[in-house]
């Protein structure tokens, strides 16, 4: 894990401050077969007190290093008074005096055990599903600015879209959707999945590309653009189980804010779904008997929908859903008609619903 920092608040003109905040990061201990003996140590926690003017760089005023070998241990919390020492590389001030009292617990958080599908089989048939999730943000660019003292923060959301490769232009059959925002961080946690029946393009047409785009929602005013990332979805199918987990940096684009930072956990996925493999009357073999008769029934099979219209408009926040139905009717007839049932709040429905009619080629009668 590279380092992580964090700052509090500032406490104005006084000596004996009290804080009363709590911060909390993603911290795992190596897996064992990490742990080579002899070069893996538990990483220190190193608080470092400061006299911040607005005028001029921060003044040194201390610092302790807390070990975190005894939370490993014992998986108890530390907390008590640490007396603040000089700066270890000796470039700072040495007038340094007091103590500051912390509260640090190193604990078993099931938000961050989010690893969604990573005990499925890949399976040997052709994908026909392409699963997303959305776990979590590091270290995310500061887009709303503090009043007066602090370091600001932002409300992000992530949007996707998925694009043909090296043709931005090209129609793709899903329509963009994005994620919900998170208040007030830069480390947001979602664990969000997001599921579309997709196969992957035909071998000899170009693939897809899947791109994530952070934003800042305001309430009052537009979205600020984060940052984004591609990732590019035909690599996947050389992967274990046709899965891929990774952190992907948050890049910068043209014409937009250069104000870009942090990183975004995705995990993609293609794989097989037997439920979408619908295909009723497939293993039907026509019956010479009734070969010379003519039809007398209209079948009617309903499979599925995607990227519907939105009608039911989100109140605050959100894309909105839809509750769609189909109603089929034959035309020029009174009674020949059906409807499938109702999906709740989906764009991408999925029916699988079979219909009959009786029907003939004299139905105008």
């Amino acid at each position: 894990e590279k380092e992580r920092h964090f700052k509090s608040s500032v406490r104005k003109k006084t000596l004996d401050p009290v804080w009363r905040e709590v911060f909390a990061r993603e911290l795992r201990q190596p897996k064992k077969d990490d742990k080579t003996e002899g070069t893996w140590s538990p990483p220190t926690l190193r608080c470092i007190c400061e006299d911040v003017d607005k005028v001029g760089s921060a003044d040194f005023m201390g610092c302790v290093d807390i070990a975190l070998t005894p939370l490993l241990e014992k998986r108890e919390t530390l907390a008590g008074w640490y007396a603040l020492g000089p700066d270890p590389d000796g470039k700072s001030s040495s007038n340094v005096s007091g103590e500051i009292h912390v509260s640090v617990q190193w604990r078993f958080d099931p938000e961050l055990d989010f690893d969604p599908w990573c005990d499925e089989e890949g399976g040997d048939k052709p994908p026909n599903e392409l699963r997303i999730a959305l776990a979590k943000g590091r270290d995310l660019s500061v887009k709303d600015k503090p009043v007066l003292w602090g370091e600001g923060t932002s409300d992000p959301r992530v949007s996707f879209s998925l694009s043909v490769l090296g043709n931005d232009k090209a129609d793709t059959p899903l329509k963009p959707w994005h994620s919900k925002p998170k208040k007030k961080t830069l480390n947001p946690t979602w664990n969000e999945t997001y599921t579309h029946a997709l196969p992957p393009p035909e071998e000899g047409e170009p693939g897809w590309v899947l791109t994530a785009t952070c934003e800042d929602i305001d309430g009052m005013s537009s979205a600020d653009f984060m940052g984004k990332v591609d990732i590019e979805l035909q690599s996947l199918l050389k992967e274990p189980k046709r899965r891929s987990r990774s952190w992907h940096k948050l890049g910068a684009v043209d014409g937009k804010s250069s104000n870009v930072t942090g990183e975004l956990d995705v995990i993609v996925q293609w794989r097989y779904n037997p439920a979408l493999d619908f295909d009723p009357w497939l293993d039907e073999e026509k019956d010479p008997k009734h070969a010379d008769k003519d039809p007398n029934e209209l079948r009617i099979a309903l499979v599925q929908g995607r990227s519907l219209a939105v009608k039911d408009k989100a109140v605050l926040y959100g894309a909105g859903s839809s509750d769609p139905r189909v109603r089929f009717k034959v035309t020029g007839t009174k009674d020949l008609h059906c409807t499938s049932k109702c999906i709740k709040k989906s764009l991408d429905p999925s029916w699988r619903e079979t219909f009959s009619l009786p029907l003939t080629k004299d139905y105008a009668k």
